[in-house]
């Protein structure tokens, strides 16, 4: 996954997941241009760009709906009892407590969508990059590829998500660089 013809495949949309990004953005900012609770929508764009390199779809997270609801909160649930496990005193180690509960309901509703989506793909004529990479090893069954699918999607969104907060935080604060960037940035459009 890591060699660039392997990125090439996912440029289109991942593209287009950024525009949605974009255009959340100006939808939701204030008369001075901030957007409230934005760390949300940037864990819910990297959902979305993750969720494409894993499952080879969009998964909708950018719009509204039930379903698409339900994953997000599962998402943020498993990532705020994950900052509690790393970085409180470790309970859920002697006893079940209610963040290891959390965090054993979250990978059960991961690993039953990953299962969801597996079945899918196997039944799709359409390729899937990580399906056929982690397909192809000797001894390697759907209950391996799905767990390794959970985990590449869970932490994706983690340090993703947490990389670029800060990445835009960085920026918002040094307008210089900001410039910088923007300019490097047309510069290589053109």
């Amino acid at each position: 996954m890591m060699h660039p013809k392997a990125a090439e495949m996912f440029i289109k949309e991942q593209d287009d997941i950024a525009q949605d990004l974009v255009n959340i953005i100006r939808r939701r900012r204030d008369k001075h241009g901030d957007v409230q609770d934005f760390l949300d929508d940037i864990y819910r764009y990297t959902e979305e760009a993750i969720g494409l390199v894993c499952f080879g779809k969009r998964l909708g997270l950018l719009q509204d709906g039930a379903e698409r609801a339900k994953l997000h909160e599962f998402t943020v649930k498993y990532l705020d009892a994950l900052g509690k496990t790393l970085l409180g005193f470790p309970w859920w180690k002697v006893w079940k407590t209610a963040v290891y509960r959390d965090i054993e309901a979250t990978q059960d509703f991961f690993a039953n969508l990953v299962q969801q989506e597996l079945s899918k793909i196997e039944e799709s004529d359409k390729p899937n990059l990580f399906y056929q990479l982690t397909s192809k090893e000797p001894g390697t069954d759907a209950r391996d590829i799905g767990l390794l699918m959970t985990e590449v999607y869970t932490a994706g969104i983690d340090t993703t998500g947490n990389t670029i907060g800060f990445l835009l935080y960085h920026l918002a604060r040094n307008p210089n660089v900001q410039e910088r960037l923007h300019h490097e940035v047309a510069a290589y459009k053109d």
